[in-house]
Formats: C-alpha cells, sequence, structure tokens
C-alpha cells in the first residue's frame, strides 16, 4: 500500500517502478509528500486547543499491529496534544488502541493472535 500510495499521489502514474528505489529517492518522494499533502494529513500542529474551546470531542483508534503507520506515532501525537494544550486532554481526546488489529481494521477489524 505505500508502494501504491506513493505511485498514485506522490508520483501520479500509477505504474513508477519502486523496485530500485534508493534512500535518496526515498527522502525525495517523502519530501514531495509533506509538501503537498501535509496541509491535509500532516500532524505536526498538536495545538487543538482551538478545537477543545469550541466543544470538539476526538475519538482515535489505531490497531496495535498497523504495517503501516506505527503505533507509537499515534501515541506521540496524542502526548503532544496534551503538551501542547497545557495538560490533561482527557474531557475531548481519547485514544483506544486495538490489541492485534492491523491497519485501518484490515482483517475486518478482528484482532489476531500469533503464536509466541
Amino acid at each position: 500500500m505505500p508502494a501504491a500510495w506513493a505511485a498514485t499521489f506522490v508520483k501520479k502514474n500509477p505504474e513508477y517502478d519502486m523496485s530500485e528505489l534508493t534512500y535518496a529517492k526515498f527522502e525525495e518522494l517523502f519530501q514531495q509528500t509533506r509538501t503537498e499533502y501535509d496541509d491535509v494529513i500532516g500532524t505536526r500542529d498538536a495545538d487543538l486547543s482551538a478545537f477543545r474551546d469550541t466543544g470538539g470531542k476526538l475519538l482515535t483508534w489505531h490497531g496495535t499491529r498497523d504495517q503501516l503507520i506505527p503505533t507509537a506515532g499515534t501515541v506521540d501525537y496524542r502526548r503532544r496534544v496534551e503538551c501542547a494544550t497545557g495538560g490533561d486532554v482527557d474531557d475531548f481526546i481519547r485514544l483506544f488502541l486495538a490489541p492485534g488489529t492491523e491497519h485501518c481494521g484490515l482483517s475486518g477489524g478482528r484482532p489476531t493472535i500469533s503464536p509466541r
């Protein structure tokens, strides 16, 4: 799925070949993605005080087996919201972790159990 994102949305060429992607080319794709899409899907600004002050409520969840977006990033964003808005944020933002669930609830959103 990340390859499809890069080909379709960043390079705007579904046939874009990523098989020989170098680190330098990856950095270029990453920066291009930030330039084009950060205003829409970026999570750098953690100050949600205006959202909170208008009565906004944010419920978010993240599967702990997400293979595309690291769970730790979502946990860190919630922590950054807490720091940016001055403390306890449980009155307007909640984060729920879904054990064993992959990206966007793949596998029907049912947790998958892995043998140890």
